[in-house]
């Protein structure tokens, strides 16, 4: 190698490094995951949560994964606020609206899951699981009738899927 060349790229190195911000590594994240290591997945997606860079639905990814992780760990307050954070940064993703429904049907607020489901249906008006959660809700505020039609819309979509059947028997129907 040129012996003028090393002294030009030791000035460039800094300025290189300067310009390329470390980017969010969404695998790292995923694998620790996967392989159980929850700690080590929250430090990743905390990690994500703080970095500028990531915006728009890579940003509401990480903050769903990082509420998917509060909640199974029991703390359903940050898991809130995390998708909370997913919904505002991607809007347009009616799959968003359905987990925090989810996570409100876990905590008991029928009322609030219910709100949720709306958007998530107008979107997704042939998910048999989003009209399952619909089903769950409206049992949660006694609305048995709009509940039994629901879980059967669900069951035509989906015949072998057995939440709705299930739903069914604690409704009171066949």
């Amino acid at each position: 190698m040129k012996r003028w060349l090393i002294p030009i790229l030791l000035l460039l190195a800094p300025q290189a490094a300067a310009q390329a911000p470390a980017s969010f590594d969404v695998a790292a994240a995923l694998q620790n995951l996967r392989a159980g290591r929850d700690a080590d997945a929250l430090y990743w997606l905390d990690r994500a949560r703080g970095e500028r860079s990531l915006a728009g639905a890579a940003r509401a990814d990480a903050l769903e994964w990082r509420a998917f992780l509060h909640a199974r760990r029991g703390n359903l307050r940050a898991a809130r606020a995390d998708l909370d954070g997913a919904i505002a940064a991607d809007t347009d993703n009616p799959l968003r609206h359905r987990a925090r429904a989810r996570l409100h049907l876990r905590t008991g607020d029928f009322r609030a899951a219910l709100a949720d489901l709306e958007p998530a249906l107008a979107r997704l008006g042939t998910d048999a699981e989003t009209y399952a959660d619909l089903c769950e809700a409206q049992l949660g505020l006694g609305r048995r009738t709009e509940a039994i039609g629901n879980c059967r819309r669900a069951i035509q979509i989906n015949p072998e899927y057995a939440r709705p059947r299930a739903l069914l028997l604690r409704a009171g129907a066949r």
